[in-house]
């Protein structure tokens, strides 16, 4: 088996308002959307995909594919930090100017679980949020 170096990476993120994380990833982060979905509640048992049906949208950014997951009776969120659960546990993209999208998203109402933290040149990070 060998992976198709040009194919996108997929991430899927089950979201408790679909519409909601639309306009975050669309709108204010600027993700192309490539696709949207809706599975029957029969075709999600039958494939193995999930107890319910659901609904998803996909968006595009460089290798990226993320798709957004919105499940009938979303399940609880899980909470904590990286070392709480297993599991993705968070996203990241790389800007051009972290100070100006940082603002933005700020002046939008995202909330932040901490300011802009300095970079770490010896680990190889740059200012982060």
């Amino acid at each position: 088996m060998e992976i198709q170096r040009d194919a996108p990476i997929f991430l899927a993120l089950v979201v408790e308002d679909l519409e909601r994380s639309v306009r975050f990833y669309r709108d204010l982060l600027g993700m192309e959307e490539i696709k949207r979905v809706t599975v029957s509640d029969e075709k999600a048992v039958r494939g193995g995909f999930s107890a319910r049906g659901f609904r998803f949208r996909t968006f595009r950014t460089g290798p990226l594919a993320l798709k957004l997951v919105e499940v009938k009776g979303t399940p609880a969120p899980t909470q904590g930090l990286v070392d709480s659960h297993r599991g993705v546990r968070y996203i990241a993209f790389t800007v051009d100017d972290i100070d100006a999208v940082h603002k933005r998203l700020s002046e939008a109402g995202v909330a932040f679980s901490s300011d802009i933290l300095p970079p770490e040149p010896d680990q190889g990070v740059g200012r982060l949020v």
